[in-house]
């Protein structure tokens, strides 16, 4: 029987000579099925419907310039993605193009993540953070709206991996290599590379410093930045613009996450659980990988300062539409690599100092499932991390006994007993998870847990080298099976992304320039029917960019707020304020030409139940839309959830609606239903 001996894991506490062997192959390959299972394929959704409307505007515009989102001018122009993302369209077409980005996107998104990892850490540990990080909770910032390695398409997927490259080859020292990759992520998306360019001027001007000077000189940097926009606000400098208190308040109700005052303790928390993880990773770390630690931390919290005062209490137009704040996504994605190094510090260092390594370890392990309860992937990973810390230290020193070891097994057993009781019981609550297989976020999240867990555990204890092919044999039958599982479109998402061509099936001809109201899912118009959206919630998107889209995209929400259902995917305030009311009353006539009747109103107008006193002109659609919401004033529980599953949409023309209503001829009556 072979174990890893104490010398050997000595060994392996520096980057040094790469060593393949059957842990390295195994770790590799749980690493990808836990990105897999925290990080597939959602299909042309959240951003990725804005970044598809500008590249297929950059295609073909016909009528597309007069949406909403682009009528006034968008965040296009300080990016070279759009043409990219074009060039794909017109060679492979809108899904095959999407969904080549998206898996090229993490592809590379993992190997510059693992290059900057291996730049940290040994090979042996290099494969254990890799999957620390690839269960971690993706989500960072307020409301939950970005993550690190998205599951979608857009520049911030490319501009982080180039990101991580780019700080990897900085700490190799391949620092024209370093520059080249900071330049192509600054033209796909400058505000994600901007915090990396923070940390890495850091890290040159303080290159012979103590690795504490990082905070004081954030912090200094951060005040003369704050006091230079206040005294310029304050005298009223014509070249620091501020946000208006009209603007400022749609943004504020719509785009929740650009103002700090809006985030919950939770989001708070995250940050606070990042900073602590990367602290605990710097005390046994040698002075540059420290340096390097603390200079990621100045930069985040330097972000998240200056974009407090500047915007949420100097009304800084600058600084409200980079939203710096974004700088913590480095410090999201070095929590789990802290991990990992705590794991490689505490295999070779005294009995002594290994204890209080793992105490501080295990007490961190505890607090992460509290700070993301929404998540089962935290509770999977803190389990990993405490059980690999504690077997690091039942290897490397003998003194423990057989009743300690026992006490051990006994915590690993009764953690996965916690896992497997959540799990029965979210299916005995709903049966949703297993209809919809791992399309479930709680099943994905679940499952991405026990793989994490278990990985850590028996990669991390001494076997047999006949077990550990056996392991890493299993583990690649495990990414082929979770590689065919990566998409996890549903019907509906793959009908829409197929770009299907219904205009022969729809009851009356639409122009390319007319603008078409359809509540649901957005892409309908942009990506099947190329129309301009004449309403969507997609579109506040770009609300903070511009005071004219802000305005009349409030005009327009409270012209539609009849019309408009609940959002499932984007709720807001504004939602809530103007649409919650209505959830339950029926569509009238007068509602309808009330619409048509404005000055500003849409061409066609597409909803999803008849209109009693109107002609009857529907499309039946091949699949159903699901829209699933929950009321406002229900519990916070699944079986709350109010299911919508809508399959025919009824079509009305404002030109026929108020010619009919002026000239009193209505439709005849509807048939009584049988």
């Amino acid at each position: 029987m072979t174990s890893h001996s104490e010398d050997q894991l000595r060994s392996a506490e520096r980057p040094g000579r790469w060593n393949w062997d059957w842990d390295s192959l195994a770790l590799a390959c749980l690493a990808v099925v836990v990105w897999i299972l925290c990080h597939p394929y959602r299909g042309i959704v959240h951003d990725n419907r804005i970044y598809a409307l500008l590249a297929l505007n950059f295609n073909d515009a016909r009528g597309m310039g007069e949406d909403l989102f682009l009528k006034h001018g968008s965040q296009d122009s300080f990016t070279l993605f759009s043409p990219f993302y074009a060039w794909w369209i017109s060679l492979l077409g809108l899904d095959a193009s999407n969904r080549m980005l998206v898996g090229v996107g993490q592809a590379l998104w993992i190997l510059g993540a693992f290059a900057l990892i291996r730049s940290l850490l040994s090979p042996r540990f290099s494969w254990l953070a890799l999957l620390f990080l690839a269960a971690y909770p993706p989500y960072y910032g307020g409301d939950k709206i970005f993550s690190i390695g998205e599951g979608f398409l857009s520049p911030r997927l490319l501009a982080e991996a180039l990101a991580l490259a780019a700080l990897a080859a900085f700490l190799s020292r391949r620092f024209g290599v370093c520059f080249l990759l900071l330049i192509l992520g600054g033209v796909l998306h400058p505000l994600m590379i901007a915090g990396p360019a923070g940390v890495i001027a850091t890290l040159v001007l303080l290159r012979r410093q103590p690795w504490w000077m990082a905070l004081p000189v954030a912090g200094a940097a951060t005040a003369l930045i704050l006091a230079v926009l206040a005294a310029g606000h304050l005298s009223g400098v014509a070249a620091l613009p501020v946000i208006d208190p009209a603007w400022k308040f749609i943004v504020e109700n719509r785009t929740q996450q650009a103002m700090l005052v809006n985030w919950a303790v939770e989001d708070w928390l995250q940050i606070l659980c990042d900073v602590l993880l990367v602290s605990l990773a710097c005390i046994k770390a040698s002075p540059e990988l420290r340096r390097f630690l603390v200079a990621v931390v100045a930069v985040a919290l330097a972000s998240l300062l200056v974009s407090f005062v500047a915007f949420d209490l100097l009304n800084d137009l600058l600084v409200g539409k980079t939203q710096v704040w974004r700088a913590v996504w480095m410090l999201h994605v070095l929590a789990p690599v802290s991990l990992a190094l705590v794991v490689q510090e505490a295999s070779g260092v005294r009995s002594e100092e290994r204890s209080m390594l793992l105490v501080l370890g295990c007490g961190m392990a505890a607090a992460m499932p509290l700070c993301f309860a929404a998540y089962l992937s935290s509770l999977g990973l803190s389990l990993g991390v405490l059980l690999a810390v504690t077997y690091l230290s039942v290897m490397l020193n003998r003194e423990w006994t057989s009743r300690e070891r026992r006490l051990i097994w006994l915590a690993f057993g009764t953690l996965m007993v916690v896992i497997a009781a959540r799990t029965i019981l979210l299916v005995a609550i709903d049966i949703n998870p297993l209809l919809s297989g791992l399309r479930d976020p709680l099943l994905r999240f679940t499952l991405a847990a026990l793989v994490t867990a278990l990985g850590s555990v028996l990669l991390l204890t001494p076997v047999m080298a006949r077990q550990r092919k056996v392991l890493a044999s299993l583990a690649m039958i495990a990414l082929a099976g979770m590689a065919l599982q990566w998409d996890q479109r549903g019907v509906w998402r793959s009908y829409l992304d197929s770009v299907p061509d219904i205009s022969r099936d729809l009851p009356i001809s639409i122009a390319p320039t007319e603008q078409v109201y359809w509540p649901g899912d957005v892409m309908m118009l942009w990506g099947v029917l190329r129309n301009p959206s004449f309403y969507s919630n997609v579109q506040g998107a770009g609300v903070v960019f511009n005071r004219q889209t802000a305005l009349d995209y409030l005009e327009r929400l409270k012209m539609v707020a009849m019309f408009e259902p609940p959002a499932s995917e984007t709720g807001t305030l504004l939602d809530k304020k103007y649409f919650w009311s209505n959830l339950d009353a029926p569509h009238e006539l007068e509602d309808l030409v009330g619409l048509c009747s404005r000055p500003l109103h849409p061409d066609v107008v597409v909803l999803d139940q008849h209109i009693p006193g109107t002609e009857r002109k529907s499309w039946r659609s091949p699949h159903e839309f699901v829209r699933a919401y929950l009321p406002p004033d229900a519990a916070q529980e699944r079986a709350n959830i109010v299911v919508q599953r809508i399959s025919e949409y009824f079509f009305y023309r404002c030109d026929d609606v108020l010619q009919s209503h002026a000239t009193g001829h209505g439709a005849t009556p509807d048939p009584p239903s049988p």
